[in-house]
């Protein structure tokens, strides 16, 4: 995953999954799209925010990402106090509280979902609809 393959499955990695340094999940996640997933949460760039925005970004730029008030946590906590979050995750976990791994696996659900192509000419042509394509993009598709 990612541009440059920083989270891959690798059977020696803790819980599977290879991890960028510093980085590695507290808990198992079913994909590597899921541990994916809580990367950008850490980048200043993308989510996280700059030194002194908020507790997160200074956690982040402390290099304190995992454990005890970790980026991870201070995250997760933030999702479990929004109530309407708080109840459809104890439908899935119960009674205990959030952790950033259990946001990884919703949102990789999310993206499997929602990310995926299914009404392109070539899904119809994958499910027998042998006009939805061209000749040209047959012949393409063949020499693919």
């Amino acid at each position: 995953m990612l541009h440059d393959g920083r989270v891959q499955k690798n059977a020696t990695a803790p819980f599977g999954i290879r991890m960028p340094e510093g980085r590695a999940l507290e808990r198992a996640v079913p994909s590597a799209l899921a541990a994916q997933t809580i990367l950008p949460v850490l980048s200043p760039d993308e989510m996280a925010g700059q030194k002194g925005e908020n507790d997160v970004a200074n956690a982040v730029d402390a290099d304190h990402i995992r454990g005890p008030d970790g980026a991870w946590e201070l995250l997760a906590r933030r999702v479990d106090a929004i109530p309407a979050y708080k109840t459809r995750f104890a439908e899935l976990n119960g009674a205990r509280p959030v952790h950033i791994t259990d946001i990884a696996v919703v949102l990789a659900d999310f993206i499997t979902v929602e990310f995926y192509a299914k009404q392109s000419p070539y899904d119809a042509f994958l499910i027998g609809n042998s006009a939805a394509l061209t000749d040209a993009q047959k012949r393409g598709l063949t020499l693919f």
